[in-house]
């Protein structure tokens, strides 16, 4: 009994709030009602320096989330339904009060079907996702990505593998009158956040590794440690990187699990009592009341020193102590009881679908659908898998997208695809694509089929055609069938400029950037990118030909490095933070250096 609820609770305490798929697989509960609460308190006013460098996160130790929650699953978890209000909070704004009903269906895991309402007291109408049939993961959210794995067997795998890694682990427990308290420390608490991690790769990786290696531009994958991630030369890809088969890709994450475990092991996270639980069992054994704290002392500074961040000014290892508690209480009731959730009665006049087009009954599981425009379209050459690799017939796939047969042209195995601003060049056999100046290396080859060239999926990005958005198994993980998503191929005007940021850029430069190109005379677009991947970003697009000027925090050794492969311009100082860095694929840098230029006065004169 000890070691199911254990395992219950492990599950709970560290996916936080995974509310009701967990505790109905670890003690028998198939239906219920439950209370939740979570709150947060800081033990130690946080450091003024550090409070200000935080922004509204400094506010950790004020917030506050109820869950009243009805749920009931099916024998094999494989269906659960659930009905949920909450009330978030917190000492600054208005309290958020939300109410939610779900039905989800995993007996297909190829199939997930979902269907989530919600609404906000003061909405007028009831917004909701109904997904009944194979679903088009656009833009690979986290919803589209997550159903497809997130079902009873990985829960019920994490919950077995966690307690298999805690048998025979010291715990300080003890069981007194039908209430149990345990106390873990930071090491076991580590421990098993490791194993839950480890637990969902098994999962995730085969529908993670198909997905990503085509989404985005380049099928370019590295390290995010400068230079080293991604070299670009005028011949090759850096060797270090090799980018080929859903395999290869899986095994980079599990490298970069265990480097970032290996990281998150020598920093100090908790108090010496991690984690401090109480249980209470009613009558039948079954949970009344859990209760436990999860007690963080860490340091800012040493964290992000560990992992290699950003240490910003003013920030020391002094001021940088964090001291706080997270506790959760849930309350039990109606156990294994008939529970009756009631669902919103949805029509055209008071609900709105938030992804329609989204779920199309006309998908095959088992083939490779082509979708543009949530449209379905059938190619006279059909796609199909060999090998657990997807190749598409290139010419009708760029067709498809509006790409025209006189910029498609064949000359003995060899293919150009014409653009505005550069050439992208593949041949049969070959695993090479030349984007502009620059040579992707793929890991797997173009093929002829007849009288067809069939490119493979990890030539998708580096051609622009679009990307898989989903793939589909059968019980082994090998790939079945997926679907590619042909994106709009829209000719780049020669002043059209790209400016990719860093996303902790001061707001008011986006401005200054549309400023400076209305005085240019450019038409430009700003896309934020992520800080934290921003080095792995920049090497991405460089490496794919995309032109786009990038405006980030870069070493003298990474700007020096593109310099000498030739594939950057000098990189210009905004200040002593920023550079730019100019890609050589853009040809006209007329226009976009009068942008910078321009950009940059404002910046010097504003601030």
């Amino acid at each position: 009994m000890v070691n199911s609820m254990l395992r219950m609770v492990m599950v709970i305490a560290l996916l936080l709030g995974n509310f009701t798929l967990a505790p109905v697989s670890s003690w028998q509960i198939r239906s219920g009602e439950l209370k939740f609460k979570v709150e947060t308190k800081l033990n130690k006013p946080i450091d003024e320096k550090l409070a200000g460098k935080m922004g509204s996160i400094a506010d950790f130790g004020n917030l506050s989330g109820e869950f009243d929650i009805k749920f009931k699953t099916e024998a094999d978890l494989k269906k659960l339904e659930m009905q949920c209000d909450m009330l978030l909070s917190n000492n600054i704004d208005e309290p958020v009060n939300l109410s939610c009903w779900g039905k989800f269906d995993f007996t297909d895991k190829n199939i997930p079907k979902t269907l989530f309402i919600f609404k906000h007291p003061n909405d007028d109408k009831y917004n909701f996702i109904n997904i009944q049939f194979p679903s088009v993961n656009k833009s690979m959210t986290a919803l589209g990505m997550f159903t497809q794995v997130l079902n009873a067997d990985m829960i019920n795998s994490i919950n077995s593998s966690i307690s298999d890694s805690l048998e025979g682990s010291y715990f300080n427990l003890e069981e007194n009158d039908g209430i149990i308290s345990a106390v873990m420390d930071e090491d076991m608490l580590k421990k098993v956040i490791k194993q839950i991690v480890l637990s969902m790769s098994e999962y995730i990786f085969p529908y993670f590794g198909v997905n990503m290696m085509t989404y985005n531009n380049p099928s370019v994958i590295g390290s995010s440690d400068g230079p080293t991630s991604v070299y670009v030369s005028n011949s090759v890809v850096h060797r270090e990187i090799k980018l080929t088969t859903k395999d290869e890709i899986n095994a980079q994450f599990e490298a970069a699990i265990s480097e970032f475990f290996a990281k998150f092991d020598t920093v100090k996270l908790f108090s010496d009592n991690a984690l401090d639980l109480n249980i209470t069992l009613d009558d039948k054994e079954l949970p009344k009341n859990i209760n436990y704290a999860v007690n963080i002392n860490t340091n800012l500074y040493d964290l992000i020193k560990a992992f290699d961040g950003y240490i910003g000014e003013g920030l020391s290892k002094e001021n940088s102590g964090i001291d706080g508690t997270i506790t959760f209480d849930y309350v039990f009731d109606k156990i294994n009881e008939d529970v009756l959730i009631e669902y919103p009665n949805l029509t055209g006049e008071n609900a709105i679908e938030i992804m329609p087009g989204n779920s199309m009954p006309d998908i095959d599981i088992s083939a490779v659908n082509i979708v543009l425009k949530d449209e379905l379209k059938q190619l006279k050459n059909t796609p199909f898998i060999k090998d657990n690799i997807v190749y598409i017939p290139i010419r009708e796939a760029l067709n498809l997208q509006g790409v025209a047969n006189e910029n498609i042209i064949w000359d003995d195995g060899t293919v150009t695809v014409k653009n505005h601003n550069y050439d992208i060049v593949l041949k049969v056999d070959s695993d090479e694509l030349k984007v502009g100046e620059y040579m992707l290396k793929t890991g797997t080859t173009a093929i002829l089929q007849g009288d067809t060239t069939y490119i493979p999926e990890t030539m998708l990005g580096g051609l622009g055609i679009g990307g898989i958005t989903n793939a589909f198994f059968d019980e082994e993980d090998n790939i079945i069938g997926c679907v590619v998503s042909v994106y709009n191929y829209i000719p780049r005007n020669r002043h059209n400029v790209r400016f990719s940021i860093q996303s902790d850029i001061d707001p008011i430069w986006e401005k200054y950037i549309y400023n400076a190109s209305d005085m240019a005379g450019a038409k430009i677009d700003v896309v934020q990118m992520p800080t934290e991947q921003y080095l792995e970003q920049t090497n991405l697009i460089i490496a794919s030909g995309d032109p786009s000027v990038m405006i980030g925090r870069y070493s003298d050794e990474f700007i020096d490095k593109m310099i000498e492969m030739n594939a950057i311009y000098p990189a210009i100082k905004v200040d002593d933070r920023y550079s730019i860095i100019i890609p050589k694929v853009i040809n006209n840098t007329d226009v976009v250096f009068k942008v910078i230029e321009s950009f940059i006065e404002m910046v010097n004169i504003y601030e």
